[in-house]
């Protein structure tokens, strides 16, 4: 339908996370054993035969929450009158489940219902098409490329020797990313103009916006003590990127370690960070910064790695947006680490959402140490000609409100921040906070896999995404009072056992309370032609603060009155896609009567979505 090709993105384009342990405090607890071998296995979504519903199911209202059982046609539910009722319908698999293959429901106690509509596949597949795919994830796609056409070296002796004193000033060969789309790396002239015990400053000898050097070396030391300051705090709890440099990999994984990168890195184990301008160059545009994790990799020949710890930044936001600077070398230097953490120390790779969750989640706990408050909302991206990171992540959560669980955890579109973030705003609040997010980097998983591990292990339980999902929808749905994502949220002040020294003060990482449903936040959304579809409460645009955040050209001058609050309830007697672990909530009914008669529907062969009926 039209109305589901209308989303744009409001997130920008990069997030935040980063660790590593050269500075930092001592840790409280272990990391993540090595093997990565699981003891959880990731499930496919479970098919059941449509024939089979023909069983009545019965229920009580006080019982709260129920699951509706695989051969349920028809669903009574006593004691009803003057509590609402919402459906639920769960993708707990990793592939996506098709429209005729979900069941929906018809509630027999109204008269006036709508007869069924179909979201259909084609117009969601169109919305989610139509999202410009992230910048980063196309890159990190061409650099693991790279990685396989590194040649394992054969040498003896190694071809660089240990690392090189250099003074400030001088002037050295680096690769250079100069296109995203490609990942075509070129050997350009870079200069050093501070070097620390830690770290290097560097930039490209004839970057465009390198003409005033006085001004832009103050900013950029300024960033660079902003982020070595940051890099400690987070490496407490996030972990350390690799001090080694491994052999080429064949394409089926790391391989054997080369040997430390203080022997073989001409920069020795120090963090270099290379300024240049990308941001506005043709082949580079929309992106602020990024880490090459075939650097990691012994490059004899020099052709996909520097050999070493490097982080390469956009040189126009050192001049102009100081406070992005600062998010971008955090963010995009977490990569390195969680490189590290999993795949080269663990050897287990993530899908892109399991990465940008972790990195929001540190953006997260960092707003206090970033200066970034609730109500830093406004949203720019690069195509705006505006690039403005300093905001807080719940600024993407208007986003994940517009029936982004019908897409899932899937896809490298830009989407898939908001939603990766949205469930790790509801893991860390609801199992833990700090805790849970350091078990979350450092264990010797990936994906659900990490996740279910991570909750068990800090919380004593014996969870499964399964039992996860329907907890997830519940802390969204109206009326939730207590932990998760809605009324009375819970807070985080901190963890006494994970806190860190910054310049003196102790932090704590905080974590603010996020109700999606407080019409006082930022949290609404729209989408023309939503009305047709879904259930949520209204209001007027004219006073939702910090109004632009929806980042769509049809709300930036709306023609519209209202806006949608809350995460988007649509009709029960809708169909759509539900994509891998992905949701789709609806409200039923209001009920009149004591007794509630709700009839569920598929129109395919099977269905694949497991469901659960919540009373409220």
């Amino acid at each position: 339908m039209k109305a589901f090709k209308c989303i744009k993105n409001a997130a920008p384009i990069l997030a935040l996370a980063m660790a590593a342990i050269f500075a930092g405090c001592s840790n409280s607890s272990d990391g993540g054993s090595g093997g990565g071998q699981s003891n959880y296995t990731l499930p496919k979504p479970e098919y059941h035969p449509a024939s089979a519903m023909v069983a009545t199911q019965t229920a009580a209202a006080t019982d709260g929450k129920i699951t509706v059982n695989p051969t349920t046609k028809t669903l009574k539910i006593t004691g009803a009158a003057g509590k609402t009722f919402y459906m639920v319908r769960f993708n707990t698999g990793d592939t996506a489940i098709a429209e005729d293959n979900t069941r929906y429901a018809l509630p027999q106690t109204q008269a006036s219902v709508q007869a069924q509509t179909s979201i259909s596949a084609q117009a969601i597949q169109d919305a989610f098409e139509m999202q410009q795919k992230d910048p980063r994830a196309l890159l990190e796609e061409r650099f693991l490329e790279n990685i396989s056409k590194i040649k394992a070296s054969k040498n003896a002796a190694p071809a660089i020797q240990a690392s090189v004193d250099y003074n400030v000033g001088a002037t050295e060969d680096f690769l250079q990313l100069t296109n995203f789309s490609t990942g075509e790396l070129v050997k350009k002239t870079f200069k050093l103009f501070a070097s620390y015990e830690k770290y290097n400053l560097w930039v490209k000898a004839d970057d465009p916006y390198y003409t005033d050097p006085t001004t832009f070396e103050s900013n950029a030391k300024t960033a660079g003590e902003k982020f070595f300051q940051g890099y400690k705090l987070i490496s407490h709890i996030y972990g350390e990127p690799s001090s080694k440099l491994y052999n080429g990999s064949t394409g089926t994984g790391p391989q054997s370690e080369k040997g430390n990168m203080s022997d073989l890195s001409k920069c020795g184990d120090k963090i270099n960070i290379m300024f240049f301008s990308m941001l506005n160059e043709e082949n580079l545009k929309g992106l602020e910064g990024y880490v090459n994790h075939a650097d990691n990799y012994y490059d004899s020949e020099n052709n996909f790695s520097n050999n070493g710890r490097f982080l390469y930044i956009d040189s126009s936001i050192i001049l102009n947006d100081l406070g992005n600077a600062y998010t971008t070398m955090l963010h995009e230097f977490s990569h390195a680490i969680s490189y590290n953490q999993k795949t080269l120390k663990n050897k287990v790779k993530w899908t892109y959402w399991y990465g940008e969750m972790l990195a929001m989640l540190c953006e997260d706990m960092m707003q206090n140490y970033l200066g970034v408050t609730d109500d830093n909302v406004t949203v720019k991206s690069a195509s705006d000609g505006v690039s403005s990171l300093k905001t807080t992540p719940k600024g993407r959560l208007s986003l994940a409100n517009r029936y982004g669980g019908t897409y899932g955890l899937t896809g490298n579109g830009r989407e898939v921040y908001a939603e990766a973030f949205e469930l790790g705003a509801w893991l860390a609040r609801r199992f833990g906070g700090v805790k849970l997010v350091k078990e979350l980097a450092t264990n010797a998983f990936v994906d659900w896999d990490s996740i279910v591990n991570a909750v068990n292990k800090v919380n004593g339980t014996n969870h499964t995404i399964q039992s996860l999902m329907p907890l997830f929808a519940e802390d969204m749905l109206e009326q939730k009072t207590g932990a998760g994502l809605n009324k009375n949220a819970a807070t985080y002040s901190g963890d006494a056992t994970l806190t860190c020294d910054n310049n003196g003060t102790t932090y704590l990482y905080p974590f603010t309370a996020i109700d999606l449903w407080n019409t006082n936040q930022f949290y609404d959304w729209y989408v023309a032609g939503c009305e047709a579809l879904i259930q949520n409460q209204t209001r007027l645009f004219s006073g939702v603060p910090n109004g632009n955040i929806y980042g769509t050209t049809e709300n930036t001058d709306p023609a519209h009155e209202n806006v949608y609050v809350g995460p988007c309830l649509f009709k029960s007697n809708i169909k759509a896609n539900i994509g891998p672990y992905g949701y789709c909530l609806a409200k039923i009914v209001t009920a009149t009567q004591d007794t509630v008669t709700i009839t569920f529907t598929c129109d395919g062969d099977k269905f694949g979505d497991a469901m659960t009926i919540y009373v409220k």
